[in-house]
């Protein structure tokens, strides 16, 4: 019994949450609604453009794909030369997949570098590092042109 009761609390659509870009909250379940009618969604289109070394950036994005919603962190930190991006995924209820696959390929004329992670559901808030990729932006100097990093972001089922 505990464990079914763990089970529908973490993938109840009934479960309180907020918008990450405005101040509502809500159901889970709603929340897909909300960022349609209310945001400029992240596209689902796989190419990327940021602006990698001009400062710090930490953007947040809502993705609708596979039925769910998605937070589409970016985040670059000229400190510690990092750049981040992260998917945060808010399950809501109608569940058919609870794991999926996200890559990021960065391409120039010369190289290509292809990293990968599986995006789980944690219930409790999500940390800066999990269901992230991290890159020091040494290595993404090879792949931007003109302070304009281009790459491509998949999500996939598992």
């Amino acid at each position: 019994l505990t464990m079914d009761l763990e089970y529908h609390e973490k993938w109840c659509g009934y479960r309180p949450t907020n918008c990450v870009r405005c101040s509502w909250s809500g159901q889970a379940k709603e929340l897909k609604t909300h960022v349609t009618n209310n945001h400029q969604l992240a596209s689902t289109n796989i190419e990327r453009t940021c602006f990698l070394f001009q400062g710090n950036i930490n953007r947040s994005y809502a993705r609708v794909q596979f039925g769910q919603v998605f937070w589409e962190k970016t985040m670059s930190n000229s400190k510690l030369k990092t750049f981040s991006i992260q998917l945060i995924w808010v399950p809501n209820g109608e569940i058919e997949e609870d794991v999926f696959q996200m890559k990021v390929e960065f391409t120039s004329k010369e190289k290509s570098y292809v990293a990968n992670t599986k995006i789980k559901f944690v219930p409790k808030d999500s940390a800066d590092t999990e269901n992230s990729l991290i890159f020091h932006t040494d290595i993404l100097k090879h792949y931007e042109e003109s302070n304009i990093l281009t790459y491509k972001l998949y999500l996939t089922k598992e």
